[in-house]
């Protein structure tokens, strides 16, 4: 054999180890990574869904005092304004009487 068929022997046998080692060991750690960015985002998405769920519950709950605490401050204000409107009646009443019993001038 020449020279050049050797090394071109131990270049083919060199190439060949290459590609193995590529196969054993590269692409299975690039599997291995895309099977964990995979896990990462299933888990991530569960979450998200989690985070909305929770958000959605809070923001019902929330709505759902907000308009608790309005009808009870309406309620509070009508009450409030019955009462000086009873008063204001009340006075004008006093007053209509008071003025009925003066004299003209």
């Amino acid at each position: 054999m020449s020279e050049i068929q050797t090394e071109i022997e131990a270049l083919t046998e060199r190439v060949q180890k290459l590609e193995q080692y590529v196969d054993s060991q590269v692409t299975t750690r690039f599997d291995d990574v895309q099977d964990g960015h995979r896990a990462l985002a299933e888990r991530m998405n569960e979450y998200q869904g989690r985070v909305e769920e929770r958000i959605g519950d809070l923001t019902e709950k929330v709505a759902a005092e907000l308009r608790e605490s309005h009808s009870a401050a309406v309620e509070q204000f009508k009450k409030e304004a019955a009462k000086v409107a009873t008063r204001v009646f009340q006075r004008s009443d006093e007053e209509g009487a008071r003025n009925a019993h003066r004299k003209p001038s």
